[in-house]
Formats: structure tokens, C-alpha cells, sequence
């Protein structure tokens, strides 16, 4: 059973944080009053094109009708943490001579005490990149829900702090299936309420929340997040026998424009949309086509 501080944190951070999920204290950083004209920036994860060398990256995205990249920096990818100061300069110099932006990073930062944690969003605010994806959590069935909760409140509070320090936005990207903190959304809602920062938020993945709330809970959990959504990871599935199956964009059960709707007309986002894929392709090509499709089916709808 709960003890009394337990229950209270729950109870306090669930009804403050989804009975008035539109207080001024949660707006979002990026809100203004009118959003007559979209503002969002269309982006995709590098993590697709993983084999493409940073030049070849930029005239990929710009032949795709691209903003800028979500730009994987961890191991393996584009940028290795390890280079971040030498090498992350020289891909945003790549990106701006073919009039793209790095808009965003993609990590797997999960506390303050990664070693790399600081460098990364240092350079980050020094080259004006102001969206990072973070890593993600899971919970262990062995152990207390709650003090899982409160041990990634701890570790969100700690980054929190540097995104402060050097003027970045974190992104917390919700996965559905077994085990994923965040997932069911309330949890995730409850880190954030309890943490309180601009600098700090979801990076919504509208695939994953229809997933882990396919019959319906979805639209609810997207209403409660609107506060907190700072970036955008949009992918589509369908259902066969019983499981997700990843499909391209707008050939699945996603409801990309009631969500459109809902998150960018009525939450004002303003943040960058990035395209992800997660089923399997046969050549390059493919993927270039899905990515550029994707784009177009994304600008014509906002």
C-alpha cells in the first residue's frame, strides 16, 4: 500500500496537471497570441540516413522539401557525444550553406551525470539549436512504481537545470508498449507538473500515444500533454493480429489531422515536426520517397 507522501505526490501532481492542463505557469515557450501562419519547421531523424555523410545529409533533406534535420548525436550516430564541441559546428556550418537548419538534436541523455550531458547542451545553445531529445526511461515490475517516477524526477530536475543554464528545450519522446515510462502519458505528466520548466517537455510522438491508447484514451492524453508539448515525432501503423505494424504516413490509423488540429490550432505549438519511420524499407531510394511524401503530407495539412 502507498503511504501518505506517496499517495500525495500522485494526487497532487495528476489533478494540477490534468484538471487545469492550461495554466499559465505550463504555456508553452514558444506560444504567441495568433498563429495565422505556421511556423512549424519540418525535419526529419537522422537516424533514417544514418549512412549518409553530413554534406550528403543536407542535399538529402533539402531535395526532400525539408526544413533542417532532427540530427542524431550519440553513439553512432552523425555526431558521436564525444566530438560534439569540434564536430557539431561544422554540420550546422554545412546545414546553413544549403539554407537548412539543425533545429534539433536527438540524445540519449538520461541525467545530468552522463558524462557528456553538459558539452552537448552547452554547444547546443551556442549554436542556437534550441530542441534536444533526451533519453527515455523503463520501468522495472520488480520495483515501486512511485519511487520509479520520482527517481526520473530527479534525473529530468538535474538536466533541467542545465537546459536552463544554456537557454535549450528538452523533449521527452513517449514510447507505447511494456515497460515505458511515459508511456501512459500520466506518468510523464506528473514529472513535468512536479518540475515546472519552459525548458522542459514532451517530444510527442502521435504514433506511439494512438498505440498505448488506440480505443480512444489517446485524444484525451493529447489534450492533457498540450501544455508540455515542445517538438513533434509523427510515424503511422495499423493493426494485425493483435499488434502495431508500422506503415508510411497516412496508410495507417493515425489521425494525423484531428491531431494536427488539436495540438498546433487549439495548443498553439510552434515547434519542429519530425518525421520518423519505423518500418522496414528496401532501398535508400525508398526512404528518400517516404521522407519527401511525408513532408508533403504534413505541409498540407498545417
Amino acid at each position: 500500500m502507498l503511504n501518505l507522501s506517496r499517495r500525495n505526490f500522485l494526487k497532487s501532481s495528476l489533478v494540477s496537471s490534468l484538471l487545469f492542463p492550461f495554466s499559465s505557469h505550463t504555456a508553452n515557450p514558444n506560444k504567441s497570441e495568433k498563429n495565422e501562419t505556421h511556423s512549424n519547421k519540418i525535419i526529419v531523424f537522422s537516424k533514417y540516413l544514418q549512412n549518409l555523410k553530413w554534406e550528403e545529409l543536407a542535399i538529402a533533406c533539402k531535395n526532400c522539401g525539408l526544413d533542417g534535420v532532427d540530427l542524431t548525436v550519440r553513439e553512432g550516430g552523425h555526431v558521436i557525444p564525444e566530438r560534439v564541441e569540434e564536430d557539431l559546428p561544422k554540420v550546422v556550418e554545412i546545414f546553413r550553406q544549403n539554407n537548412l537548419g539543425v533545429v534539433m538534436l536527438t540524445t540519449r541523455l538520461l541525467n545530468a551525470d552522463d558524462p557528456h550531458a553538459e558539452k552537448i547542451l552547452k554547444t547546443a545553445g551556442e549554436l542556437k539549436i534550441s530542441y534536444i531529445r533526451i533519453g527515455y526511461h523503463q520501468y522495472d515490475a520488480e520495483m515501486d512504481i512511485v519511487e520509479q517516477i520520482l527517481k526520473v524526477k530527479r534525473d529530468l530536475q538535474g538536466l533541467t537545470k542545465l537546459a536552463e543554464k544554456y537557454n535549450v528545450v528538452l523533449g521527452y519522446h513517449n514510447h507505447s508498449g511494456i515497460n515505458n515510462f511515459g508511456g501512459p502519458i500520466w506518468d510523464l505528466i506528473s514529472v513535468f507538473e512536479e518540475i515546472d520548466s519552459p525548458n522542459l517537455g514532451s517530444n510527442f510522438d502521435v504514433g506511439h500515444v494512438k498505440a498505448e491508447g488506440f480505443g480512444g484514451a489517446w485524444k484525451v492524453n493529447t489534450l492533457a500533454m498540450l501544455p508540455w508539448i515542445r517538438m513533434l515525432a509523427v510515424k503511422d501503423f495499423v493493426i494485425e493480429n493483435n499488434k502495431t505494424v508500422w506503415v508510411p504516413l497516412g496508410k495507417g490509423c493515425v489521425p494525423l489531422k484531428e491531431m494536427f488540429d488539436m495540438i498546433i490550432k487549439q495548443g498553439n505549438f510552434e515547434g519542429p515536426i519530425s518525421i520518423h519511420m519505423e518500418y522496414k524499407t528496401k532501398s535508400e531510394n525508398e526512404i528518400l520517397g517516404y521522407i519527401k511524401n511525408s513532408a508533403q503530407i504534413i505541409k498540407s495539412i498545417i
